[in-house]
């Protein structure tokens, strides 16, 4: 599952398309589709986005998701990848947008202890 935050201006998309990939140099379509509007997102990425240290295994791409995902809801999203140049589709599953993760404190609860001196 893809899990991506709404406000994150540099999220990362993690997949495996080596795998089904019929045309070395043909870009990749991700449509995002809202389980509950069935509204599409788009996005194209290049060959050349893939910042994967190990594109052989996982190819990794940076999205903008204040931007991409800006008029879209929260909540759950079913993908597909697709390579552009030939229509196959490399990969489908499951992503979750979540809103904006916001910095909390740390937690400290107060522990007590009851001992036995028998």
């Amino acid at each position: 599952m893809i899990n991506l935050n709404k406000g994150n201006s540099a999220d990362k998309i993690i997949v495996t398309l080596i795998e089904n990939k019929t045309i070395a140099d043909s870009g990749y379509r991700f449509v995002f589709t809202n389980t509950s509007t069935n509204k599409p997102v788009q996005v194209d990425f290049l060959v050349s986005d893939d910042i994967s240290e190990y594109p052989e295994r996982t190819n990794q791409f940076i999205i903008d998701t204040s931007t991409v995902f800006a008029d879209y809801q929260i909540g759950q999203y079913l993908y597909t990848v697709i390579e552009i140049e030939s229509g196959v589709v490399l990969e489908k599953g499951k992503m979750l947008l979540t809103d904006v993760i916001k910095e909390t404190k740390g937690y400290s609860p107060v522990t007590n202890y009851i001992g036995y001196g028998g």
